[in-house]
């Protein structure tokens, strides 16, 4: 029975979820947000800087989602997709949540 509830989607897990993306998204908007106000307060070289980290660490996450999943297109895709959207953190979570199986496809586990 505890395995069977370990295992079920349930609305609580969702929930939790939708949480882990929303703190993503809104982190992504604080960054977003401090960088349009050291550029409107005249410190073009710390906006550029940090928008220059922002873009960076959302292409090393590209590169090693293409890293793990490049024998299966489709899913890279759907990662990808993820990664770009700021929703990875959210379908990770309910993965975890859920016990959800491992394809197999991927490099590392």
């Amino acid at each position: 029975m505890g395995k069977e509830l370990n295992t079920t989607a349930t609305w609580h897990k969702l929930a939790l979820s939708v949480g882990v993306s929303l703190a993503s998204m809104i982190d992504v908007a604080s960054d977003v947000y401090t960088i349009s106000y050291y550029h409107r307060i005249g410190k073009h070289a710390t906006a550029n800087l940090m928008t220059a980290f922002v873009l960076l660490c959302i292409f090393l996450q590209m590169m090693l989602v293409v890293a793990i999943h490049h024998k299966n297109r489709r899913r890279m895709v759907l990662e990808l997709l993820g990664t770009i959207t700021f929703t990875k953190p959210a379908f990770n979570k309910f993965r975890v949540l859920t016990n959800a199986s491992i394809d197999g496809h991927e490099v590392s586990e």
